[in-house]
């Protein structure tokens, strides 16, 4: 049996990550969700102190909406190997420059179903390695 695409999702608004997550689901992906650095727990990044953390390596994508303020978390990420997507306003986007070559960017507000839909056009352009692929860019 072939599982969905499995994507982490980054977001400090709980609101935000809600919506993103399910609509995503409903668009046929797996998603673990992650308010970052501080969130409710007021825990640091694992990632950053620890150098891993268990919903990143369990991901095929990750959509990193945590912001400017936690640039680390995105490159630890992206020297990783991950495929990672960024919500980022423009500002903040044209400021990092070559950092995001090759990376999706896309509107910090961004409605769920325009996330899945970027998501579903970046994994038909450039799908996942394996036979996950399938099942996000069958829909």
């Amino acid at each position: 049996m072939i599982r969905p695409v499995r994507v982490l999702l980054e977001h400090p608004s709980s609101l935000m990550l809600l919506e993103h997550a399910e609509a995503l689901t409903a668009a046929g992906f797996e998603v673990l969700s992650c308010l970052g650095p501080g969130g409710p727990t007021g825990r640091a990044c694992p990632l950053v102190t620890g150098g891993r953390c268990d919903m990143v390596e369990q991901a095929d994508v990750i959509i990193n909406g945590l912001g400017p303020d936690h640039l680390a978390i995105y490159l630890i990420e992206r020297v990783e190997g991950h495929r990672v997507c960024l919500l980022m306003d423009d500002e903040n986007a044209g400021q990092l420059g070559n950092i995001l070559e090759g990376v999706d960017v896309h509107p910090v507000m961004i409605s769920g179903e325009e996330l899945a839909q970027c998501l579903r056009d970046a994994l038909a352009e450039r799908p996942v390695e394996g036979e996950r692929q399938a099942a996000a860019t069958d829909r």
